[in-house]
């Protein structure tokens, strides 16, 4: 199963295979090892950076993302995000369990580094966007650490930045749901999965030095 072949193809046939993806998100039997499209995003919300990579493989470089919405509906994906946040935008990043009332925010903020929670049914949103005007709302259930041990929400310190920022770092493998919000607004969310023993020598396995 192939959800992407944008190596060897045009920008143009790239996003007709990012949409086609969408339609081939169906969870894989268990004696299958799924294809997770495999991406990077960093995000500054303090200078305006937004950077996004797609790896596609082969040798080729990376795919340079300009949306967030070319996270395609109904895919797998193995992610790492990156978010750099200072005292004052510490809040932008909000975690709360589905069956609160209430929200807070992430808990990371330079010089509280370390573990942020993971737990079933804790969810933690912020709103993102790889282009001008662009309105995508992310929200990512990271599950717990127990089940789902290849995931992790960390407050990461960051050398080059300094101790005026923290970084909110997340990585892990996810399905991708899109739904569509008002205003021209969609919420990108992904759930946690867990791997099968294939997956695992996949996608974890150290190459032999």
């Amino acid at each position: 199963m192939m959800f992407l072949q944008i190596a060897r193809t045009k920008l143009a046939q790239s996003l007709m295979a990012l949409i086609a993806a969408a339609g081939l998100g169906g969870a894989a039997s268990t004696a299958e090892a799924r294809d997770f499209q495999v991406v990077s995003i960093t995000v500054d919300p303090s200078t305006g950076q937004f950077d996004a990579k797609l790896e596609v493989g082969g040798g080729q470089p990376p795919y340079q993302m300009t949306s967030a919405r070319e996270i395609a509906n109904g895919i797998f994906t193995k992610i790492d995000l990156k978010v750099a946040l200072t005292n004052e935008t510490r809040e932008l990043i909000e975690k709360m369990l589905d069956q609160g009332f209430t929200s807070e925010p992430s808990g990371c903020t330079p010089g509280a580094y370390g573990p942020l929670d993971m737990e079933d049914g804790l969810r933690y949103f912020f709103e993102i966007g790889l282009s001008v005007g662009e309105k995508v709302n992310a929200t990512i259930y990271p599950g717990n650490r127990s089940t789902h041990w290849t995931n992790d929400v960390f407050c990461e310190y960051d050398a080059e930045a300094g101790a005026d920022k923290s970084i909110f770092r997340l990585t892990g493998f996810y399905y991708v749901i899109h739904r569509e919000l008002p205003d021209d607004t969609i919420d990108v969310q992904l759930r946690p999965v867990t791997l099968s023993n294939d997956e695992v020598e996949t996608y974890l396995a150290t190459p032999a030095q």
